[in-house]
């Protein structure tokens, strides 16, 4: 019984036991943030190794218990397996995250995974040759494969712990000012050029055809993934996720191993956030972990005033803004007192909020006889934002030097309805479905133009003028849309997981007029402005200035200029 009970152990839980031990290996790698002191990672060890290891003996139980010789068998096969799912997976989040963790954590990902390889290729070569001729394993077989698995687990603590992050670049701030010029800056969730080019064509959106004429554009490269808050941020500070710190939607709780501890990125493809935690509660990222300034600070806090509105990312609200509305006031449980500058203005912001039916009424005949309650919504959302944009300039009014505004509509429009507009509007396709969608997002296109056009008329003018989406939106293709026909789910919706492009439209004195400027990046967008500015290039940032969307003069009166950072070091 007691021989037993030994070889259930072994064969039940050895296996999930050091499926646990690498992912808890693999969590510390994608948080180098996470303290790795021995009694964290031990714990995190333990914690994991004894979760998947019970499953393991729950999920094994007949076999391993009943038949214990067959159990002793499939071991090695298991391990072999075990450690080849964990090279796999390694490697596969150093190619997923590249933007989002730092070169020299996905090197060692990659070596560690090279390593997993390794010994996983030995595990089966071993368990092949004893299969083939039927011979049990002899003591040094065990001794030999036991020591193989302790190095490899070796070898992944020890590229862990070999990672020291470098010290951020601080410097005092900065005398320069931006040069005596307005910008206003509108981001729009999800435009593509796919859309606006067409139609701006049409006549149907004048002011972003205006726009297109007097200056250059450009189709953004996005990140992979494409995570609405890191790449949003990715735009507005010009460095990647794994510099400004905003990692992932949602941070997960892990105060089991860490009293604080937070997760910014957890393993993908194996259901870790529905087990990972422990059934934590998880909290949504924010600027409260943002490691780089914002370009909307940096102006500020060189003499430029300023006004945001629900920019993402911007909750809770630094201080110093001339004005200010965080994108989370916008949303459900906001309001809060770090969620508008200056907090008086609160109250009367709440109540521009227009109510659904009557904006429903208002909007008559601008979406359709009947048009989707969710798109109505959307607009309703975007005049809310709109509307608190117009009443906080009108407070200012011609004080404010830089104006940054978010629209939100047309991503929510975009996700229901841009695989019906490439269908009927690039592929011909008459069905009524399709063609409703198409006309339903045409018409929301001509509402952001008109907000838009809007705020400028009301604020303006502006020296520069820039349209900017963080990423784009595209149809289903392939595989997706094969299955989205074969699960009968809607093929009108549209997506960005698979990082399409966003747009940068920049108008202005010195612009190209009608220049298309390529090779763009959604970093790009940031040290592009500070150069419209008149300002210099922070060396530390991950974008370029976009030199091709000015025209000769400008670039001949203009000096391209850097510095080494904008990031101002924390008070003692």
């Amino acid at each position: 019984m007691r021989k037993r009970l030994l070889v259930f152990l072994l064969t039940a839980l050895a296996p999930g036991a050091l499926a646990g031990a690498l992912a808890a290996g693999l969590i510390f790698f994608l948080n180098p943030d996470l303290p790795l002191d021995p009694e964290v990672f031990v714990r995190a060890v333990a914690v994991y190794g004894a979760l998947l290891g019970l499953f393991g003996a729950v999920v094994l139980w007949p076999l391993a218990w009943r038949r214990p010789e067959s159990g002793r068998r499939w071991l090695p096969w298991a391990i072999a397996v075990i450690l080849a799912a964990a090279a796999l997976l390694y490697g596969a989040h150093a190619s997923s995250f590249a933007y989002y963790l730092p070169a020299a954590i996905n090197r060692r990902l990659l070596r560690t995974a090279v390593c997993l390889a390794v010994a996983a290729l030995l595990w089966f070569y071993t368990a092949l040759l004893h299969t083939l001729q039927a011979r049990p394993y002899g003591g040094r077989s065990r001794v030999g494969l036991l020591l193989l698995t302790i190095a490899a687990l070796a070898v992944m603590v020890e590229r862990r712990v070999s990672y020291h992050p470098s010290a951020a670049p601080f410097a005092r701030l900065s005398v320069e000012t931006p040069r005596p010029v307005r910008l206003c800056v509108f981001g729009v969730e999800a435009a593509t050029l796919d859309a606006v080019l067409p139609l701006a064509e049409q006549g149907q959106l004048p002011f972003l055809a205006d726009l297109l004429q007097r200056g250059s554009y450009s189709r953004l490269k996005t990140l992979e993934p494409t995570w609405r808050i890191p790449v949003w941020m990715t735009l507005s500070t010009g460095k990647y996720p794994f510099k400004h710190g905003l990692l992932a939607p949602r941070m997960e709780a892990v105060d089991f191993l860490v009293p604080g501890g937070r997760l910014r990125l957890i393993p993908q493809w194996i259901g870790f956030g529905s087990w990972g935690t422990l059934w934590h509660p998880s909290a949504a990222s924010d600027s409260s972990v943002r490691k780089a300034m914002s370009l909307w600070e940096i102006l500020s806090r060189h003499g430029a005033s300023t006004g945001v509105v629900a920019w993402p990312g911007s909750a809770p609200l630094p201080e110093g803004m001339h004005f200010a509305v965080s994108d989370r006031f916008f949303g459900v449980g906001g309001q809060g007192e770090n969620d508008v500058r200056p907090a008086s203005a609160a109250q009367a912001l709440v109540a521009l909020r227009p109510p659904q039916e009557e904006f429903a009424r208002a909007l008559a005949g601008r979406f359709g006889a009947r048009p989707d309650s969710a798109l109505l919504t959307a607009a309703a959302a975007d005049r809310w934002r709109e509307s608190a944009t117009l009443q906080l300039l009108g407070e200012h009014a011609g004080s404010v030097q830089t104006l940054w505004l978010h629209l939100r509509g047309l991503g929510a429009v975009s996700a229901r309805l841009f695989g019906g507009y490439s269908a009927a509007r690039l592929e011909g396709s008459q069905a009524s479905s399709d063609q409703r969608a198409a006309q339903e997002l045409t018409a929301y296109y001509g509402y952001v133009d008109s907000l838009m056009s809007e705020v400028v008329s009301r604020a303006g003018p502006f020296d520069f003028i820039a349209v900017v989406s963080a990423h784009g939106v595209s149809a289903r293709s392939g595989w997706r849309r094969a299955l989205a026909t074969f699960t009968s789910s809607p093929t009108s919706t549209g997506q960005w997981d698979d990082a399409p492009d966003g747009l940068f439209i920049l108008s202005g004195a010195g612009l190209q007029p009608g220049n298309l400027a390529t090779d763009a990046h959604v970093a790009d967008v940031m040290p592009t402005l500070l150069y419209a500015m008149g300002m210099p290039v922070g060396d530390d940032l991950d974008g370029r200035v976009l030199t091709g969307a000015f025209d000769s003069a400008f670039l001949a009166r203009q000096a391209l200029s850097f510095v080494p950072t904008y990031e101002v070091a924390p008070s003692p």
